[in-house]
């Protein structure tokens, strides 16, 4: 059994065991220092990711990580339509014994099917500034860890506010938690469509040539959403936004998957994908405060624009240099 398996039965148990006890919260600051230790040990998405970066022949990392994509993206992303029908119909406390019980069975089908190869290696393990001075591509590496943040900002931007906009829309409150929901994870159905296919399609044409396009894409497909008359028409335009963006995920990986030196993959995806959360946490704090400065139309017009200087940054500094490796 290797560190990369151990470290994701870990965190699972921890997971579930967190999850499971914010549903016995008293008073808000409970939750609050359960949600910091569940950031804390979130380390299973880098585990996944290195395992299959890995563990899969190269001429097929495209697929394996759109895949595993599909199912990442997707399961964020369709979770609050979940977690708004189980708030109607069930208790708000319940949504986190739910949420528990799976992450324990996630632990139970990890430890029982997921097998690896692993040599153990035996030299030292470098310090943060010795493995950024190992590695031969900085700035590519740098655009990649920029990308990843800039895509992850953009999705999350909407979820403070997406309840408020829906209410705006829909001039009613009534089903405004599920409708929220339904709003949020269009673009995870639509991952769940796309992620695949233009994983293969990365393998095929090169990753640089997706992640060019699909940034492009997804720019232009979120402007549109601060002009929407009705929550019908956010959620269209959410669902085509989640397949333009479906293939940015597994491109960045596989770029980082193929500049980076083999004895340093686990190393740079951790970096990776806490660029992803950091986007994350950054988005949900920059739509909120978008939003309380300028409105809220104001914040799908602030991160279109960012995607679509992430696109024109990509081709000027790093489109070429990427060919020789894509």
């Amino acid at each position: 059994m290797s560190k990369y398996s151990l470290t994701m039965y870990y965190f699972l148990i921890l997971l579930s065991i967190v999850i499971f006890c914010m549903g016995f919260s008293h008073n808000v600051y409970q939750p609050i220092v359960l949600r910091l230790l569940q950031g804390v040990i979130t380390g299973y998405s880098t585990a996944c990711i290195t395992l299959i970066a890995t563990q899969t022949e190269r001429k097929h990392v495209g697929f394996a990580l759109g895949t595993l994509s599909t199912a990442s993206i997707s399961g964020s992303l369709i979770g609050p339509t979940i977690g708004g029908y189980l708030e109607e119909i069930l208790e708000l406390q319940s949504v986190f014994f739910v949420t528990g019980t799976l992450m324990m069975i996630v632990f139970i089908t990890t430890a029982i099917f997921v097998k690896e190869n692993f040599v153990p290696s035996k030299k030292r393990v470098l310090n943060i500034k010795e493995v950024w001075n190992v590695i031969p591509n900085h700035n590519l590496i740098v655009i990649m860890f920029v990308t990843s943040f800039i895509l992850q900002l953009a999705f999350y931007s909407i979820e403070p506010i997406v309840t408020v906009y829906v209410t705006e829309l829909a001039h009613s409150s009534l089903h405004v938690a599920l409708i929220s929901g339904l709003t949020f994870s269009a673009s995870g159905l639509a991952s769940i469509i796309a992620a695949p296919k233009l994983g293969k399609l990365s393998d095929r044409i090169g990753a640089r040539k997706v992640i060019l396009m699909a940034l492009i894409a997804a720019g232009i497909v979120s402007i549109p959403q601060a002009f929407v008359k009705n929550p019908w028409q956010l959620m269209l335009l959410r669902f085509i936004l989640g397949l333009a963006t479906a293939g940015l995920t597994p491109s960045v990986n596989v770029i980082v998957r193929k500049v980076s030196p083999e004895h340093l993959i686990g190393r740079i995806f951790g970096f990776s994908i806490s660029a992803q959360y950091l986007g994350t946490f950054s988005g949900s704090i920059l739509g909120g405060q978008i939003a309380a400065m300028f409105g809220i139309r104001s914040v799908f017009i602030v991160t279109g624009s960012l995607l679509l200087t992430n696109a024109f940054w990509v081709y000027k500094a790093a489109y070429r240099k990427l060919k020789a490796f894509v």
